[in-house]
């Protein structure tokens, strides 16, 4: 991602302490609660006893307040496996995204379907094309005519420095101009079966295929809340080793997961080399999906749909050996357009490493992502570097 480093933010130390508020408060249950900001509710879901939660993910009030006029509020994406479509239920720590109470969201997984919802009765047209860069334009022009009026009212400096601001603002529209029409329809994936969802070894051709109907269905104004959800942690990273051939054994991100932080997983004794070996692995992973984002998502993106875009990757966990839910890794990407955080910087919050037990004390945790007072505020100063 260094090529977004400038329009980044990086936050280090924000807590997702609604995954302790569940009736197991095992921590099992950060993806349900990352995107909601609430605990778990009782039920019968899983044998912890268990439900579903009971509020929306935040997905679904940003798609109310923005997606106006557009076929989907929120389109949801994802790769094999996630909660009901191994035939296993993983319940509330396999989905991530909610409609409401008890309304949990299954990405879509085939791309054909996926394609199919999307661009049925969607022609991409040369008119339509118009009527989305017009929409796109509109703010950037009614934002000059304000300041020509006020222009004639300002002292000569002032005026130059407006001038110039405006040059800035006609640059832009005359950028997005000579962009070549984005919303083209693809043609069609081809069909998907069940065997090539669940090998594997074909994550990486999916990624990249998803990653453009995302950007597509973006170009084509056809949803503007695009969520992706990576495999939950019974997936198999075996497609690793085509990408680095120095790292081996890699198997369930589960399994890997917990050759991390332990001595002995199941009847297997790991020794140093075992449990550096699964770091590397992981990080390998961790790796693998940034360059993903960089060059499949964001290197694709039309430029006039990135600059006014804002990318959320999330993790539920900080570390998943351990099963923590503090520290959880937050990175955003904001287009230039869109201009609402000071981007650019790595924020940190308390100053706790998930290597080194699984509940940090009191002083050393960092922020709650959602305060007791229930606001979305930090409410606390933190030091940025």
């Amino acid at each position: 991602l260094q090529d977004y480093k400038e329009r980044m933010l990086v936050l280090d130390g924000i807590d997702n302490m609604a995954a302790y508020t569940n009736s197991a408060a095992s921590g099992h249950f950060g993806c349900s609660t990352l995107w909601t900001g609430h605990g778990i509710p009782e039920g019968d879901v899983r044998s912890e006893g268990v439900g579903w939660p009971e509020h929306a993910s935040i997905d679904q009030p940003i798609g109310a307040a923005v997606g106006e006029g557009t076929k989907f509020d929120a389109f949801h994406w994802g790769l094999y496996p996630t909660t009901f479509a191994s035939g296993s239920n993983q319940g509330p720590n396999g989905v991530a995204h909610h409609r409401g109470e008890g309304q949990f969201i299954e990405p879509e997984i085939y791309p054909d379907r996926a394609f199919e919802r999307l661009f049925d009765g969607v022609t991409g047209d040369a008119e339509e094309i118009a009527r989305i860069r017009r929409e796109r334009g509109s703010v950037l022009d009614v934002v000059r005519g304000e300041l020509r009026r006020v222009r004639a009212e300002l002292p000569s400096g002032d005026r130059d420095r407006l001038d110039a601001h405006l040059d800035g603002i006609r640059l832009i529209e005359e950028r997005l101009t000579q962009l070549q029409p984005s919303c083209i329809v693809p043609d069609h994936p081809g069909a998907w079966e069940a065997s090539q969802i669940r090998d594997f070894r074909n994550h990486p051709e999916m990624t990249s295929l998803q990653f453009r109907l995302m950007n597509l269905a973006l170009a084509c104004d056809l949803t503007r809340v695009a969520c992706f959800h990576w495999s939950h942690s019974e997936g198999t990273g075996n497609f690793m080793e085509d990408e680095d051939p120095s790292y081996s054994n890699f198997g369930s991100f589960h399994v890997l997961s917990h050759e991390l932080s332990y001595d002995v997983v199941g009847e297997r004794t790991l020794s140093d080399a075992d449990r550096d070996l699964a770091r590397r692995n992981m990080s390998n992973l961790t790796q693998w999906r940034a360059r993903k984002i960089a060059d499949d998502l964001l290197g694709t993106m039309p430029q006039d749909v990135f600059d006014k875009s804002l990318v959320v990757w999330a993790s539920e966990m900080s570390e998943g050996g351990t099963h923590s839910n503090y520290n959880v890794p937050l990175v955003m990407v904001q287009g230039d357009d869109f201009g609402y955080f000071n981007t650019g910087r790595h924020l940190r919050w308390g100053n706790y490493d998930p290597l080194d037990n699984f509940r940090p004390p009191v002083g050393e945790r960092g922020e709650p992502m959602r305060s007791e007072e229930h606001t979305s505020e930090l409410q606390s100063p933190c030091s940025s570097r």
